[in-house]
């Protein structure tokens, strides 16, 4: 979004100028609009204001706004999104329906779902969505973690300040929600495009009756320990000591090797970040 700052009309003591001004802005297509001034901490800082600076000028698009204030110029670039790499992604993705699909009630039982199963979930989303049953299997465990995770984090009053394996901020939870639904879509089955899967779980099918295979705890166990974690236990869950990683692979490593040792209920491993 960029800021543009104008002369404040208040600030000009020749009305025939403020109407000049005026005409400029509306040939422009900016709507004057009066009222406190919302901008972010930068802009009052370069531009030295205060809330009360003055009105806002209001383009029909967001892309620009433009504020009236005693002759000040600047201008504020749009923070560019941050896109991580498509393995990365694939790899937190795998991560969330391993934990997702562990935590079943049939398994460690911190969430009261029976999902990926056949006589659970199967025998249900086979006749409601047969062309993409194994996804929203997963897909369906996943967001059961997710709302137990966000149960958990509401339990304190910094819910939004706590990183967690299905809570990473606006930018990652959306493209790893985007990610799932490119491979839903794609329509190859999930082992196939998140290999880490297929040394875990065995997704039911139509050509296969056979019952679930039991849950190996400790092979599970071993997979969370590939990294090791520091963390304090504190009433919500487990606090991962210091700074999270920058780098999305070393923050899931580390988030999933604080949920070792297993328990009873889901631990909550989370890191703390700055509000």
């Amino acid at each position: 979004m960029r800021i543009t700052l104008a002369p404040r009309l208040g600030a000009v003591k020749s009305e025939g100028a403020r109407e000049e001004i005026a005409a400029e802005y509306r040939a422009r297509k900016l709507t004057l609009a009066y009222g406190p001034l919302r901008a972010s901490r930068s802009v009052y800082e370069n531009c030295h204001l205060t809330p009360d600076a003055g009105p806002i000028l209001g383009p029909p698009e967001p892309s620009t706004v433009a504020v009236l204030c005693p002759n000040k110029m600047v201008s504020e670039p749009a923070r560019a999104r941050v896109r991580v790499p498509d393995g990365d992604v694939d790899a937190l993705l795998a991560a969330q329906c391993l934990v997702a699909w562990g935590g079943e009630t049939a398994r460690l039982g911190w969430w009261r779902c029976d999902l990926v199963s056949r006589y659970g979930g199967f025998d249900l989303f086979s006749r409601l969505t047969p062309h993409t049953t194994p996804w929203v299997l997963l897909q369906a465990a996943r967001e059961t973690a997710r709302r137990h995770d966000a149960e958990r984090r509401a339990q304190s009053g910094d819910a939004d300040t706590k990183l967690t394996l299905f809570h990473l901020g606006f930018e990652r939870d959306e493209q790893v929600d985007e990610r799932l639904q490119h491979h839903k879509r794609g329509g190859k089955s999930p082992t196939a495009v998140l290999p880490t899967l297929r040394d875990f779980i065995r997704l039911p099918t139509g050509d296969d009756d056979s019952d679930d295979d039991p849950f190996d705890r400790e092979s599970f166990e071993r997979f969370l320990r590939l990294d090791t974690a520091k963390y304090v236990i504190e009433p919500v869950g487990r606090r991962l000591t210091g700074a999270p990683p920058a780098e999305l692979p070393e923050l899931v490593r580390q988030l999933l090797a604080a949920l070792v040792p297993l328990s009873d209920e889901y631990p909550l491993p989370y890191y703390r970040r700055k509000p």
